[in-house]
């Protein structure tokens, strides 16, 4: 990753609209408005890959808001990606951008995720909190897109609401879903940020390493 030296370099970095991933040859804007007209940028893309074999299912971005302060909270991720899920300005704001690298089905991408908020589950002693929990997979299992999905498609995952307690889905621009669950949101992001084992090392690298090629803070 190279990191901008110059205000010159970093205002034209503004401007660079899509940043490509290497392992898939993906592109992703650099910013992102969504409907509401809500504007983000990038802190960091990289690939998810399975098998010994390394084989690209998907790439995905992490998106903080446009703003000075979402900016500095990406900034400062440079030293812990998960900080962004306490930072003030990216606890309950929060975008994840995912695109298939190859034709797929959509309950193959939901049944990622659900492995991935079942650790949670697991890890819970509690049984009565347990079933609220397994309740809240369900919704998002529910919510989920049905449909087969074309390498190159667009999902977003936004962490949103009072103390990120919403996750709003989006499918080609068309919103298909909320659950409300401040854990599920939480622990759907974490899974990308956190230290240990994160779903894709390669995004979270791209965080710690640098910002992106072309995105400037």
């Amino acid at each position: 990753m190279t990191l901008l030296s110059t205000t010159a370099e970093a205002e034209a970095a503004v401007d660079t609209p899509f940043v490509v991933d290497p392992s898939t040859s993906a592109s992703l804007p650099t910013k992102l408005t969504l409907p509401s007209g809500a504007s983000y940028r990038l802190v960091g893309l990289g690939a998810r890959q399975v098998t010994f074999l390394s084989i690209n299912v998907y790439t995905v971005g992490i998106y903080v808001p446009d703003t000075p302060a979402g900016r500095s909270a990406g900034a400062e991720a440079r030293e812990d990606p998960a900080s962004l899920l306490t930072s003030p300005a990216t606890a309950s704001d929060l975008v994840l951008y995912l695109t298939p690298a190859r034709n797929t089905s959509a309950a193959h991408l939901r049944d990622g995720f659900v492995r991935a908020l079942m650790d949670a589950v697991h890890r819970e002693q509690d049984e009565t909190v347990r079933a609220a929990m397994l309740d809240d997979v369900n919704a998002f299992k529910a919510a989920f897109p049905k449909a087969n999905v074309e390498k190159g498609q667009v999902f977003l995952f936004r962490r949103t609401g009072a103390g990120g307690g919403d996750l709003v889905m989006h499918h080609e621009g068309v919103e298909v879903g909320t659950v409300q669950s401040k854990w599920l949101a939480r622990a759907l992001f974490a899974a990308y940020l956190r230290d240990e084992k994160p779903i894709s090392p390669k995004l979270r690298a791209s965080i710690v390493d640098s910002v992106p090629a072309g995105v400037a803070f």
